[in-house]
Formats: C-alpha cells, structure tokens, sequence
C-alpha cells in the first residue's frame, strides 16, 4: 500500500492512466462521469486503499483534491512484511495524508489492516485511530496480522459521540480503553485473536459482542458489564473465562469453550471439588460462589452452550443455576452429559417456557455413569410443559442416548417429538480426520444408522411405547378414582342437605308445640 516516491513519478502517472483507462469515454464529447457529483466521486474513490485514492488527483484539474474529502480511509498493508524503512515509509506518507485532508470532512469508517512489521519501529497506528475519531468516524477497524498481536493499542478512553462499530484483530487492550462511556452511540464490538488485559469491559449502549478466539489474562476474571447486550457470541477464549454480569436485553448467546484454563481434575472424573482450595474454582473477585456465565446468560431467549467434557465451568454455575424465564430454544453439546445425565436434568428443571432442545453428543467417555433405577418425574419436575421438539445428533447410539430418551418419555414426551440423527463427529475434541474428508468439527456428515442400532431404537421406542401406555393406565385409575370420589362427595352433599332440613323441621315442630303449652 506504499506511496511511490518522488523518483517514481512516471509510475504514479501510469497508476492514473489506468484507472482513466477504465472510466466510462464520453460519446459525442459527453464527460458522463465528469457529471457526477463531488459527493458521487468521493464515494467511488472510498473504496480505494489509500495511494490508489492520492493517485487519481494526477487524471485532471476536477480530481485533484476529490481524495481530500473521501468518507472511507483504507491504510491497508495486508500480506506484506514491513522493514524499518517500509514502516518509516508508511508513517510518513498517512501522516502527510491527514495533514493535508479537509478538517471539516467527516468520515463513515477508517479501516486499518496491516501485515507483519519487523522493525524496531511500529506504525502509528495509534494516533490514526485518534485522528479518525476527531473526523466523527462512525466505523474504526484495525486488524494486524498475528505476527504482531503483542502490539499495544493505546490505553486511554475512546472518546466519540459518533463511533457505532468497533472491530479489533490481534491487540493487546487494557482497561481504559475497553471503558466505553465515553461512546454513547457504540453499538458493535468485534474482537478476534485479541489479548485482553483488563479488568472490565464497560458500555452501557452496546447491542452485539462478538470475541472469537482471545485471550483473558486477568486476576480476578474480567467482567463483563453490558446491560444493553442483544447478542453475545464467546468463541474459544483463552486464559481464564470472563464473567458475565447481569443482561437484562439479551435475545440469543453462543458459548464455545475449549482451551481456557478453566479446568478442575477433581470435576473432570465426577469427584467433588473444594471451591475453597481450587484456584480454578474460587477466584472470580468476589464470593466463590459466583456464577461466571449462566447468571448473565439468564434473560436470553435463545443459547447455544458448547464446551469439551474436561472444561467444567457450565457444570460448576450448575450449583447456583438460575432460572431461564424467556428460554424457549436451547442447544447443549456433551458437556451437558460428560459425567452423567444429572446435569442435563438440572438445566430442564430451570427452563419453564423451553420449546425447543437440542443435543449434540460425541461418543461416550470410559467414565459415564448411568443412573440407577427408575426417575421419578413427581420428585424432580420438569420445570417447562412447553417443550415440543427434542433433537438428539450422536456419533453413537449409546447408552447416554437411551437413557435420555427413557426420561424424556417418563415426562410425557412422545416419540413423535424426537428426532434422532447419527453424525459423524460432533465433539470439540481433536480428532484424526483426513483434511480431505469434510468432516471436523465445523463440518459434519450424517451416517446411516446400522442394523444392530435401529433393533435398539426400536427396543427403547417399544419401551417408551409402554411407558406411555402405563403412564396412561396410572392417569386412567387416577381418573377413575377422582370421579368415584367426586360421586361420593356428591352423596354425601346431598345426605347432607337431606339431614339439614330434617334438622329445620324438627325445630320448627318444637318451636311450635312449646308455643301451644305457654299458651294453655
């Protein structure tokens, strides 16, 4: 994305030639494009990078100074490897540039994507982001590659009445930048591969979070403080899971956790864990017993919770689990049954209005423990009568599955409102696939069902089948019983009355014969 030099000038007059090259000739001597507006060929020029855009004001008298008023700056470098000097270079020819561009032309985005720099001097990305703000630029976006994501963005508070959109890519953040209050109008924040080192992140007019793949270092957890969140997507953090507070306008969520370093050996193998000793389990900045996610996650009306068996925070929020009012649709991977199925229960029994569940289950660990006996559904209810589709896509028809669906119908879910469906790979965990079999995690064929696993599906069907049915021979005698005892209690009702008016006869006739006797 280089400016040429003064040298190169024959090179910046054939950059100019072509784009002249391409533009729509006049016919009959009608400069159609010359008949556009200022504001037209300013929008054109927007999606230029930066030197492509300068290069223009060489084709004639009308565009020398169009590039001086564009509404889009685009500092891209991406693919490149920056020297000393192409760094020095780049810094020279953007400051030059917003030297020399209008004060009073406002900006809808400034773009920032550059490719490594190894150089003992860095871009200076930080006053860009400055000056950008100061043109009132409602869009920022600044991606380095991964080769620099140890470059620090400037902490001091962003300070703009017009940015909506925030989108960051392989930083480091720190406190005061990630407090937000002086963006009353920011809506949108994008953070991939990011390295936060803060204690909070603060907004109170933010509508979407997006954060894939960063990393939270911070003692105690870094909190997150949104009471605006509409949508929230948390995929692959690193380091230790941010806390979520309280989000009253949450609609959907999706929660992917893999390599944190949210990990308790004793949880892991089905044992108890002292929340007290247990680093991993303890420190969130307040009591031990705080939710990390689920108490944020509460008012959402849509979630999706993915996570690897061996990290147990959802299973550790489990204990303090909150009810999900406004939950209709939900998706749970095997997490939800990575020891037993006693989680899973306890998730439904906090869901009252759920409508739609679905289960994603990679084989069954070693270490699964069935439950024993029967379920009793008056002792542990169900908390939604709402639920009407239940999705279950395992790798294997396995025992995890039969069970699940044995409960199901011990609730009085029918076997119409289940949907089985055998996939090939639906785990977190990495896996020996050939690259070229589009199959992984992100990618998943649906397998037909074997002979040895359709006898089984129609054993559990016959069971659930009689189930059912015994189920509705209970309800049936239960019936029976209610209106036997509800003609008994007619009967007696009716002796009732029948002994009531005895009662008033008997009183009137004394009343009577003792008025005759005074008289007499």
């Amino acid at each position: 994305m280089f400016p040429p030099c003064s040298s190169s000038s024959s090179n910046s007059s054939s950059g100019a030639r072509h784009l002249f090259d391409v533009m729509p000739q006049p016919r009959g001597g009608e400069d159609r494009l010359g008949a556009l507006t200022d504001e037209a060929l300013q929008h054109v020029l927007s999606f230029l990078p930066l030197p492509e855009a300068v290069r223009t004001s060489a084709l004639s008298r009308r565009w020398r100074h169009l590039w001086k008023s564009m509404p889009v700056l685009r500092v891209t470098g991406e693919g490149r490897v920056l020297n000393r000097h192409g760094v020095r270079r780049l810094n020279k020819f953007v400051n030059h540039l917003l030297l020399l561009r209008y004060r009073s032309a406002c900006l809808d985005a400034c773009e920032i994507k550059l490719g490594t720099f190894r150089s003992q001097d860095d871009p200076h990305i930080n006053l860009w982001i400055r000056h950008a703000l100061l043109c009132q630029a409602r869009v920022l976006q600044v991606h380095l590659s991964i080769g620099n994501n140890s470059f620090e963005l400037e902490d001091l508070s962003l300070n703009s009445r017009h940015l909506t959109r925030l989108e960051l890519c392989n930083v480091v953040l720190k406190d005061c930048f990630l407090n937000f209050s002086s963006c009353p109008a920011l809506e949108e924040l994008v953070m991939r591969g990011c390295h936060i080192q803060a204690g909070k992140i603060l907004s109170e007019s933010l509508k979407r979070l997006t954060t894939v793949d960063c990393s939270f270092y911070s003692y105690p957890r870094t909190r997150i403080s949104l009471p605006s969140l509409v949508a929230l997507e948390l995929t692959e953090p690193w380091g230790r899971t941010p806390l979520l507070e309280c989000m009253p306008s949450l609609l959907t969520a999706f929660i992917k956790l893999t390599d944190c370093d949210d990990h308790c050996g004793g949880e892991e193998f089905g044992g108890s864990c002292d929340h007290i000793a247990c680093e991993n389990c303890g420190a969130n900045g307040g009591s031990s017993r705080d939710c990390v996610l689920l108490e944020g996650l509460s008012e959402s009306k849509s979630l999706e919770l993915h996570a690897i068996p061996r990290v147990y925070i959802f299973r550790r929020d489990m204990t303090w689990c909150p009810t999900f009012s406004k939950l209709n649709t939900l998706l749970l991977n095997e997490w939800c049954v990575a020891i037993d199925i006693h989680t899973l229960i306890g998730f439904l029994q906090h869901t009252p209005v759920l409508e739609n569940l679905t289960l994603q289950l990679c084989e069954a660990p070693v270490n699964w423990m069935k439950m024993e006996g029967s379920y009793n559904p008056t002792e542990n209810p169900f908390a939604s009568k709402q639920l009407k589709v239940v999705e279950v896509k395992c790798e294997k028809f396995d025992q995890r599955v039969h069970q699940i669906i044995m409960i199901l119908s011990t609730y009085g879910i029918n076997i119409e409102q289940i949907y089985i469906q055998r996939c090939l790979r639906y785990s977190e965990e990495p896996m020996d696939i050939p690259k070229d079999s589009g199959a992984g995690p992100s990618q998943v064929q649906t397998l037909p069902i074997s002979p040895q696993e359709n006898a089984l599906l129609e054993s559990v069907i016959d069971q659930m089948l009689a189930q059912q049915q015994q189920n509705f021979a209970q309800q049936q005698e239960l019936l029976d019983q209610q209106q036997q005892q509800q003609q008994i209690l007619s009967q007696l009702q009716r002796w009732q009355q029948i002994l009531s008016q005895i009662t008033t006869q008997l009183s009137r006739y004394c009343a009577s014969h003792s008025q005759e006797g005074s008289s007499s």
